[in-house]
This record gives C-alpha cells, sequence and structure tokens, in this order.
C-alpha cells in the first residue's frame, strides 16, 4: 500500500490546479473542479469569520454612534494590517488561477470562455452595485434596490447549476455567430 500524498484526491486535483494556473484553454472535469473550489470554500472560512468578527467588533466599539461603513473599514484596517495584508495576498495569488479553472470548466461543459466572463462579469456587477447601495445608506429591500441583487443572486445560481453540469452537456451544431459565440 502506497502511503504518499500524492494518492489522495484533493491532492492531486492541487497539484493541477496550481500547474494550470495561467491554463484557459483545455477543459476541467468536474470531480476535480469540485475538489478545489469546496477546500477553498473551506479554508476560507476561518478568515471570514475572522472578518465578521473584526468588522462587527468594530463597528459595536465606534463611539458617537457613527456606523458608517466608510468609519468602521478604516478603523478595522489601521488595526488589523498583518492579517489583512496575508488576507489580500492569498486572494490575488488564488484569484488567476480560480477564474481560469472556471473558464476550462465552462469549455467542459460546452459553454466558451467568453460566456464565463459574460456571466462572472455581469454577476458581480449586480452585487458590487447592490454593496453601493447598502453603503450609501440606502434600504436594501426597497423597491428601486431589490433588482440588483435579485438579478446578480440569480447569476451566481445560475453559474452554479452550469459547473454542476456533466461533461459535454451543450452539444449545438449552428451557422449562427451568436450561438458560437457562446457555445463551443
Amino acid at each position: 500500500m502506497n502511503n504518499s500524498l500524492s494518492n489522495f484526491w484533493f491532492i492531486g486535483a492541487f497539484k493541477a490546479f496550481f500547474k494550470n494556473y495561467f491554463n484557459f484553454t483545455g477543459k476541467e472535469n468536474r470531480k476535480n473542479f469540485w475538489w478545489v473550489i469546496s477546500t477553498l470554500y473551506i479554508l476560507s472560512i476561518i478568515p471570514t469569520g475572522y472578518l465578521m468578527y473584526l468588522f462587527i467588533g468594530t463597528s459595536m466599539s465606534i463611539s458617537g454612534g457613527t456606523s458608517s461603513a466608510k468609519a468602521i473599514i478604516m478603523s478595522v484596517i489601521s488595526h488589523e494590517k498583518l492579517p489583512l495584508s496575508v488576507l489580500f495576498i492569498s486572494v490575488l495569488l488564488l484569484i488567476i488561477p480560480c477564474i481560469s479553472l472556471c473558464v476550462r470548466r465552462f469549455k467542459d461543459v460546452g459553454f466558451t470562455g467568453v460566456s464565463f466572463f459574460v456571466l462572472f462579469v455581469s454577476s458581480n456587477l449586480f452585487i458590487v452595485q447592490s454593496i453601493i447601495n447598502i453603503q450609501n445608506n440606502h434600504m436594501f429591500f426597497s423597491k428601486g434596490n431589490l433588482l440588483a441583487p435579485i438579478i446578480g443572486l440569480t447569476l451566481c445560481v445560475i453559474n452554479i447549476i452550469i459547473m454542476l453540469l456533466p461533461s459535454n452537456f451543450i452539444k449545438l451544431k449552428s451557422k449562427s455567430k451568436i450561438s458560437n459565440f457562446f457555445i463551443l
């Protein structure tokens, strides 16, 4: 029996993840994709909890009745430089391979890389718009502000559903330039 670390499922998936750091061509199977993504989500629980602790603690300790998001963020940044810089560097190191992994997964399902970027950028734009509305002290659930989060979250759910599809799920032979732009 070989006890090498490379025999574990997620170790091989992470080796391929970092080996294909800038590889936006090719395909990524569902198993490797979900091992990497689920492991990264699990590993992000601790830093996310720590950040929530910092933001909630800082917002409760600010005196004078100020509850502006800008004051809270500036206070956390000024007191917690090392953990935030480590988190920021790790996000910068992981963003490119995560995007390339998602592009390869989209291609494995049958979409083009362009369709991933259209879905990714549009969903993030709606989510950023929702955050801006909240920071400007607009009511989150008012009529005008409800549309952006609903569209953003719907696009995120569509993205997750596409990632769950099996390999070569989309097979379309079309002469339409528009459909060929989004589907392989």
